[in-house]
């Protein structure tokens, strides 16, 4: 039962739609979508440093990171260092340090930014764990060459394989909900 008034008046809504929409409001909106489909780099460095900062809080409760514990606890370090060697242990903290907030990102960051940050996750997971070092030498933490590049090796590593496990994790989780 077509209505030849409302398929003309569809029409005629169709060849307008354009010409009475101020050009400012037009491009305001677009540029809006364009920014929340496409968020900047910083913003997503910023927030992904904010899930980080949280996430160390929450390892040096139970696994030191060159000494550093707000606990005191060691236990887990000796398990690692007995069961892996010094090397092994430091690339282990580091996977579980940086690991610990890219667990956590896949639920917190939207789609867009989690593109953005697929898109760039070595620069970004490189960048957190460089930070973290900076940060435990301001500190004042002595750290040996050869155990910073075993922790990093383990804190770039773990946080990209964490990060893309958990990601397809919720991903498998969103479409079995639906």
């Amino acid at each position: 039962m077509n209505d030849p008034k409302i398929d003309t008046d569809y029409q005629d809504f169709i060849n307008n739609v354009h010409s009475d929409d101020p050009e400012h409001l037009t491009r305001k909106i677009l540029d809006y979508v364009k920014k929340d489909l496409n968020p900047d780099f910083r913003i997503v460095f910023f927030k992904l440093t904010l899930i980080q900062a949280i996430a160390v809080v929450i390892t040096l409760l139970f696994c030191p990171q060159f000494s550093i514990s707000i606990t005191g606890s060691h236990s887990l370090f000796h398990i690692f260092h007995g069961a892996l060697g010094i090397y092994g242990c430091m690339a282990v903290c580091g996977s579980i340090f940086v690991g610990a907030g890219a667990f956590s990102v896949p639920f917190i960051l939207k789609i867009p930014e989690l593109r953005k940050l697929h898109k760039y996750n070595i620069v970004y997971f490189s960048a957190i764990a460089f930070l973290s070092l900076l940060t435990f030498s301001i500190f004042g933490e002595s750290m040996n060459f050869e155990l910073v590049i075993s922790w990093l090796l383990g804190a770039i590593s773990g946080g990209l394989l964490i990060f893309e496990l958990t990601q397809s994790l919720k991903k498998n989780l969103t479409f079995k909900n639906q």
